[in-house]
């Protein structure tokens, strides 16, 4: 049987019409599941993290190649979002296990590392992680205020992170579907784009319930995670028609958990910098830095 799940950006071109606005390395080590361990990640003198919550590695490992692999989706997301600015944001993928929630909680921290009000809306309201991965108490959140059990203002708690803000899925409701396709649905998005500079909703996935359908009609765009060597291309490709049945929009797509040892992801963090190659400091961050300056004036002239 060929093996017909995406490895490569060529391939969402070729198979799928999308382009790649990130390319995340995979970020496990070890055997089994008891032995993995992020790389760089540890919690409080030194224990290990939860599995989840660690996932945040552009707040726990800044320097990491992965977190670097993070804010080159930021930059590469704001390139493709050039014409028009997106302020509210879906992030869903086409089955679960492909790092959708990983990715919306590391774009929403490397986007409030720019100064931005960012707030991240879990819109799972079956299997929500986002509180999870910010460790954070799940409480009152979306359902609650959909179905006017609780107000907004109530919900929009600040998270550790600088300028960044959670709203948790809430209490699991019986009518998920349904709540996400209310009236209210639209005038919580509605005011969140007012408050805030950018709306980052993690979402279901699109091929297990109709949830990021309806979701996807009231947001500016939607990013599609896409897992290497696992997701098949007619099963990308059928998400991707779904989607666009509702939104046409899609900024690209991540492709997330690339294995590789290749040294371009490690060239400027290995020990071997500090005897002669470029770091950081001299060479990427500054190239970063000052495309995202450039960005910033084009947004900040596009919004006048």
């Amino acid at each position: 049987m060929n093996d017909t799940s995406i490895k490569s950006a060529s391939d969402l071109r070729t198979y799928i019409g999308l382009e790649d606005i990130g390319t995340i390395p995979d970020m496990w080590t070890g055997r089994g599941w008891r032995s993995r361990r992020r790389r760089g990640l540890r919690g409080p003198g030194g224990a290990q993290d939860d599995p989840i919550s660690a996932c945040i590695v552009t707040q726990h490992d800044p320097k990491s190649p992965v977190a670097e692999a993070y804010r080159s989706l930021r930059t590469n997301f704001q390139f493709a979002t050039l014409r028009k600015a997106s302020k509210t944001i879906m992030v869903t993928s086409s089955l679960p296990g492909e790092g959708k929630t990983t990715t919306a909680v590391n774009f929403a921290v490397t986007m409030s590392d720019l100064g931005k009000r960012v707030v991240i809306m879990d819109t799972d309201l079956r299997r929500p992680n986002v509180h999870r991965a910010l460790g954070m108490k799940r409480g009152l959140g979306l359902a609650d205020v959909l179905q006017n059990e609780a107000k907004l203002a109530d919900v929009i708690l600040p998270t550790q992170t600088e300028n960044l803000w959670m709203i948790s899925s809430g209490g699991v409701p019986p009518n998920p579907s349904e709540l996400i396709n209310s009236e209210m649905m639209a005038l919580v998005m509605s005011e969140l784009a007012k408050t805030f500079d950018v709306v980052i909703c993690d979402a279901p996935s699109t091929l297990v319930v109709t949830d990021p359908v309806i979701l996807a009609t009231h947001v500016d765009c939607i990013i599609l995670v896409v897992s290497v060597n696992r997701t098949r291309r007619e099963t990308v490709l059928r998400a991707k028609k779904i989607i666009e049945t509702a939104n046409p929009k899609i900024a690209g797509a991540v492709l997330n958990g690339l294995k590789t040892t290749s040294r371009h992801y490690y060239y400027y963090y290995d020990e071997k910098a500090k005897r002669g190659r470029r770091t950081p400091e001299s060479g990427l961050t500054g190239t970063f830095s000052e495309t995202l300056s450039a960005l910033d004036g084009v947004h900040a002239e596009s919004e006048k």
